[in-house]
């Protein structure tokens, strides 16, 4: 049967259509529509973020969480039981996750897929029942169980859970849709009560943290949360409601009767240290592994670091921590194959941050984004601390989906990419098309393949750019040019064994022939029987002794091999 002209097709979900199934068609709906309202409220969230670090991005994170598990849910393949389609957008924003926030709620999202699958103990079989198009549905009741499941997952994913954040709302509105369900409430008024639920929740979360109270702000991942519920019933009730966020960012930003957050004490996105900050960096990374790891990853975490978050299972989890030690973070993740690594300062991140358009915080920076990779952790700390999206290269190959995570996480609108290894810089050239046509972003990658070369490359970018992320150069084509040509007059060698010291001085001696005036040592890891010391002791004697004008700079970067890495320039 051919459908009449401007009627829906089989498990499509129009805007307007008033649902009584929550279906995979809905399901679909919803996620396009809260990649939608995220992306539209990020901005006005941003401006409310001084929980658990005042870096002004918890819209933002949770925009592009959801955008990424609205992303897998449109590349099913076909018509899907709600189920099934929970369980797509759910793993895409497990993916996808950013910040605290992204990996909290990408855990709520799992939960509800689970909760969907498996319907919950003490529900009547109408809660589950088969639909002609998609197979499996849910009415009020299910979504009811679903949300409960949903916020006990949440509750799972932080080590140390905060009352008046994005959990207490989750509660809230899984406590508020069970009520309604109970008394016999559709799904329209069982999503209805559980997004009052939510919004009332969000609104009394100043009296839960003294951080909101005194900035006069409510929760972010609250705020997040509401619009997300607020997506749902505009699909089932075929209306997209209003929100309370308005009146509240109004607030936040100074336009009301309440102080303007950032003239609060405390609450200053400065050095990252200010109230409720625990932690110089931000460390991400997803983990493969065959058994169940969560546990034990979050208790490595938790003895670096706090704001620690593990989600996911059973085969792939993400992971979260604020951290002095980022290389120590990083390490602990040594129970599984480690991808998509990724280290922020977040006082230089907030610093940035705050050079946005006023009235748009969740807009694009108005810096050059630097994004870069290494695999010598010893490097991480600094290459975060000046201001870069650090990607390390662990146990997997660089890829796509991964540089264009750190491209789109730099916000700026030009973005000059430092690969740090041939990988990398395969996948960085393969998103400069991607990142203009998906975030308006120019991507500038130049070739420093490695280590000695991206030090090289990084110096050049902050002699033309001091203010790498925060100030935009007059002129971005030239000093990507610059930093190309520091990068293109380095010459390097390696040292891969623990050779003879005359071994050593020869790769030196054919290094620094043709001239040079700085020589960089990158060490590796250290050697128990103190073999390093000696060949750095060595090459540092006959370059003082030979080569006279030469500054002979030594770092330690604990990268497994080579042994030591030079770069002459």
């Amino acid at each position: 049967m051919v459908p009449a002209p401007g009627a829906p097709e089989v498990g499509e979900q129009r805007e307007g259509m008033r649902v009584d199934r929550l279906d995979g068609a809905a399901v679909r709906a919803w996620a396009r529509a809260a990649a939608r309202d995220l992306d539209e409220a990020r901005g006005s969230i941003d401006l409310l973020n001084v929980f658990p670090v005042p870096d002004g991005d918890t819209g933002t994170n949770l925009s592009l969480t959801v955008a990424q598990g609205a992303d897998e849910v449109d590349a099913l393949p076909g018509p899907a039981t709600a189920p099934e389609a929970m369980r797509a957008f759910a793993r895409g924003a497990l993916l996808g996750a950013r910040g605290s926030s992204g990996v909290i709620l990408s855990q709520f999202l799992l939960g509800l897929s689970r909760g969907l699958a498996q319907g919950v103990p003490g529900l009547p079989d109408a809660a589950r029942e088969p639909d002609a198009a998609d197979g499996v549905s849910a009415g009020g009741l299910a979504l009811a169980g679903a949300l409960d499941a949903a916020q006990a997952a949440a509750r799972t994913a932080v080590a140390k859970p905060v009352e008046g954040t994005i959990l207490t709302a989750a509660t809230a509105a899984a406590r508020a849709a069970r009520a309604a369900a109970g008394e016999g409430a559709d799904l329209a008024a069982t999503a209805t009560a559980a997004l009052a639920g939510a919004s009332d929740a969000l609104a009394r979360t100043p009296d839960d943290l003294d951080v909101l109270r005194s900035a006069g702000v409510v929760d972010a991942g609250a705020s997040g949360l509401v619009v997300l519920l607020g997506s749902l019933v505009g699909v089932i009730t075929g209306q997209r409601p209003t929100t309370v966020l308005g009146h509240h960012v109004r607030e936040a930003r100074g336009d009301g009767d309440g102080a303007d957050v950032h003239d609060v004490p405390g609450t200053e996105p400065t050095d990252g240290c200010a109230a409720g900050a625990d932690g110089e960096f931000e460390v991400m990374f997803l983990l493969e592994a065959a058994t169940d790891i969560a546990a034990d990853l979050s208790a490595r975490l938790q003895a670096l670091g706090e704001s620690v978050a593990v989600v996911g299972g059973p085969d792939v989890w993400q992971a979260h921590v604020h951290t002095d030690d980022p290389a120590g973070a990083i390490a602990a993740g040594g129970l599984g194959r480690r991808r998509q690594v990724t280290v922020r300062h977040l006082g230089v991140h907030a610093h940035a941050q705050s050079h946005v358009h006023p009235q748009a915080r969740g807009g694009r920076r108005t810096g050059l984004g630097l994004v870069v990779g290494t695999g010598a952790p010893g490097l991480v700390a600094e290459l975060a601390r000046v201001g870069a999206v650090v990607m390390v290269h662990a146990d997997e190959p660089a890829t796509t989906a991964g540089v264009l995570r750190a491209v789109v996480d730099s916000a700026a609108p030009d973005v000059l990419v430092l690969p740090g290894s041939p990988s990398a810089g395969a996948a960085a050239r393969a998103v400069t098309g991607t990142a203009r046509a998906r975030g308006r972003q120019t991507v500038h990658v130049v070739e420093a393949d490695d280590d000695v070369r991206v030090t090289a490359g990084l110096a050049a970018a902050l002699a033309a750019v001091p203010d790498v992320g925060a100030v935009a150069p007059p002129d971005v084509t030239a000093a990507v040019a610059a930093v190309a040509r520091a990068v293109g007059a380095v010459r390097t060698a390696e040292v891969t064994a623990a050779e003879d010291p005359a071994d050593v001085r020869r790769v030196v001696d054919a290094l620094l022939s043709p001239g040079g005036e700085v020589l960089t040592v990158l060490r590796g890891a250290r050697a128990a029987d103190g073999t390093l010391d000696a060949l750095t002791a060595a090459l540092v004697d006959h370059v003082a002794a030979a080569h006279p004008g030469v500054d002979v700079v030594v770092l330690e970067g604990g990268q497994a091999e080579p042994l030591l890495a030079l770069g002459a320039e």
